[in-house]
């Protein structure tokens, strides 16, 4: 089994994707989660999941916030956005990303990134809903 989770995450949030650091790291197999990234112990198939509950104060329409995952500094594997409507305050939004199943080789970096476009967007404390884990399928 290869497999790690990370909780209390933290990131400025701002209009460039910023690295989310992660608190609180357990069932890590392999002593591969840092407080950033994940390096990936052994080459194979994974799924990656990243979760954060945001909390905005305003927002109008257009504007946006997403999550991404990152692999290696330069790759985009899949991102996950909420778009507003029209304008909006004070208001939650859950987004989730998820890999699917994706080959990694032995050293790649997998990370969790969020960006906006909104004002005043944050993480949640909410550490059952903010996780970002890594699991190794095949």
């Amino acid at each position: 089994i290869v497999a790690a989770t990370a909780t209390a995450p933290s990131a400025t949030i701002s209009g460039t994707y910023s690295d989310q650091t992660w608190a609180t790291i357990s069932d890590d197999t392999h002593g591969a989660m840092g407080s950033v990234s994940y390096t990936v112990p052994q080459s194979g198939r994974y799924v990656i999941i990243a979760q954060n509950l945001v909390q905005y104060t305003s927002a109008s329409g257009n504007q946006n916030v997403k999550l991404r995952l990152y692999k290696n500094g330069s790759t985009e594997i899949k991102w996950f956005g909420f778009f507003a409507p029209a304008a909006v305050t004070n208001f939650f939004t859950t987004l989730t990303v998820n890999s699917g199943e994706i080959v990694l080789n032995a050293g790649d970096t997998i990370k969790a990134q969020l960006s906006t476009t909104m004002s005043s967007a944050s993480i949640s404390s909410d550490n059952a809903i903010n996780y970002f884990s890594v699991y190794k399928i095949k």
